[in-house]
């Protein structure tokens, strides 16, 4: 028995905003969506609605770039 679709397309979800349906894999629903830096990328549905994808990828630079902790340990590793 198959189950129904949802539709998501123009809702938002962190920085993305879906824009169309775009298949399925491995019998998992695909989305394209725009970034709120721009990138389109294609995302999981279930991953979206859930929460463990909220960007691009640009979330997790941003992150990494304010995080006092990743910088010193950058900053301490010499070779």
């Amino acid at each position: 028995m198959k189950k129904a679709r949802i539709d998501i397309t123009g809702q938002t979800f962190g920085l993305l905003t879906v824009l169309e349906f775009v298949g399925t894999v491995k019998r998992r629903g695909m989305y394209r969506c725009r970034c709120s830096c721009g990138v389109r990328c294609n995302v999981e549905g279930y991953a979206m609605r859930i929460g463990r994808t909220k960007s691009c990828g640009c979330l997790r630079k941003k992150v990494a770039a304010d995080d006092p902790a990743a910088q010193s340990f950058n900053e301490a590793i010499t070779y």
